[in-house]
């Protein structure tokens, strides 16, 4: 199976997600049924998905909060 090279709003949604439960776009991209990173790291910078750049955002943001929260707990 080839890795998807098209993008959707629902391959956006699910990469963001798992951005925001604190994975790597590195480790994200390992998996099979992704992108490779150069492919997302496109996506963010060729003008062409701002819900895609969007939701980029504000999961690195919320990924922060939680990489913070989980250093306190420590």
């Amino acid at each position: 199976m080839a890795r998807p090279t098209i993008y959707s709003d629902e391959l956006a949604t699910t990469i963001c997600a798992r951005i925001a439960s604190g994975e790597s776009v590195r480790s994200i991209c390992q998996d099979d049924d992704m992108p490779v990173k150069s492919t997302v790291m496109l996506w963010l910078i060729d003008g062409e998905h701002q819900f895609f750049s969007d939701q980029y955002a504000k999961a690195r943001q919320i990924q922060a909060e939680t990489l913070a929260d989980e250093l306190f707990d420590i």
